[in-house]
């Protein structure tokens, strides 16, 4: 008899529907990441709905082509000794920026980076 259910008790919830896809947070992260997500999530609903993911996104496509400019002009520009060390100490520099601003995407808080997060916001309305 202890293997029958009791009919009186009550019945056990439905397991909670998943929803699949990413939370907005973890987009906005992943957008950092490299520019093929941030231009992704700019292309997929809902995620290019999202006003947080879209400015992160902007963000992370303008600090890549920045950083991209800076290394390059560091390196052909400056003489090769001196070139390649500040594009290696620039190098530092960026993943620092990187780190952070991935972090504060993950905790869904705006971060805006000196020369690309007032234009990011601008594309991001």
């Amino acid at each position: 008899m202890a293997d029958t259910p009791n009919p009186t008790s009550a019945p056990l919830a439905a397991p909670a529907a998943r929803t699949g896809g990413l939370t907005m947070n973890s987009a906005a992260m992943l957008a950092y990441c490299t520019v093929i997500p941030a231009i992704l999530f700019l292309l997929i609903e809902p995620y290019k709905s999202n006003k947080f993911v879209r400015y992160n996104c902007y963000q992370s496509i303008a600090f890549t082509v920045l950083a991209s400019i800076t290394h390059l002009a560091a390196y052909v520009f400056i003489p090769r000794p001196y070139g390649a060390l500040i594009s290696f100490a620039l190098t530092f520099v960026y993943f620092a920026m990187w780190v952070i601003t991935a972090i504060k995407a993950s905790k869904g808080e705006y971060f805006k980076l000196p020369l690309t997060g007032n234009w990011a916001m601008k594309k991001a309305q």
